[in-house]
């Protein structure tokens, strides 16, 4: 049926002779397959960019051939994107997989060109801190609740602005003397990040924890007892 289709539009049906060839992508599922394979496999964010490329194949449909993606199809997935409440950095995200798909089949000629994709505009968040009065309040809920270790925990994120996943991440090679070094970061490059005196203190205090200082606790751990705090104040 397929070569059947393909003779109809004008297209050298596969027969079955070159099997064991390695085609170019035809469909867009194929097109995410290929982009997964040679773009986003190995990646730290490999399985959120597969997700936002998935939810694209399954809005558009895996089996609409590539030359056959334009615009209004790309507009009519966003409105889909949009009806079950996706926000705009969501929707954009996804677009950018997709973008990434049609770039890759351009780079491989199946395309001549890339459609336009319209990314959607984002709210602008505001941007505040934390006083001394809640640094202190949060600090003191988890001691209350009985969770000093976590208290300690946010103290260092206070003090540090490292990311969740890059503290529960630290490993004992991370700190050198006096500064956390950062090897693997979001945005894939090295920093490096002053301990306060408050910071050592609390190094020395889980000196004793295998592999890394925070390696007792998971994100998810973490999360549930924020939770708590946060409902308590």
């Amino acid at each position: 049926a397929q070569s059947k289709a393909d003779l109809i539009a004008g297209r050298e049906p596969d027969m079955g002779d070159k099997c064991s060839n390695p085609k170019r992508p035809r469909t867009l599922q194929h097109l995410l397959d290929y982009t997964y394979k040679h773009h986003w496999a190995g990646q730290r964010s490999e399985d959120k960019t597969l997700i936002n490329a998935t939810k694209c194949v399954e809005s558009i449909g895996g089996s609409i051939e590539i030359g056959d993606i334009d615009k209004f199809l790309i507009d009519e997935m966003v409105a889909d994107f949009k009806k079950i409440g996706n926000k705009p950095s969501t929707i954009n995200r996804k677009l950018a997989a997709l973008s990434r798909m049609l770039r890759t089949a351009y780079e491989l000629e199946i395309i001549s060109k890339t459609p336009k994709i319209s990314y959607l505009k984002e709210p602008t968040e505001r941007i505040r801190w934390y006083t001394e009065e809640e640094k202190d309040s949060i600090l003191e809920a988890f001691r209350e609740l009985g969770m000093e270790d976590y208290a300690f925990i946010i103290r260092v994120l206070l003090d540090t602005g490292m990311r969740v996943g890059e503290l529960l991440g630290l490993t004992w090679d991370n700190i050198v003397g006096t500064t956390i070094i950062l090897d693997k970061t979001k945005n894939m490059t090295s920093r490096s990040i002053p301990m306060t005196q408050e910071v050592q203190k609390i190094m020395d205090y889980f000196s004793e924890v295998e592999d890394g200082p925070f390696k007792f606790t998971t994100y998810d751990m973490l999360n549930k007892r924020w939770k708590k705090v946060k409902k308590k104040l």
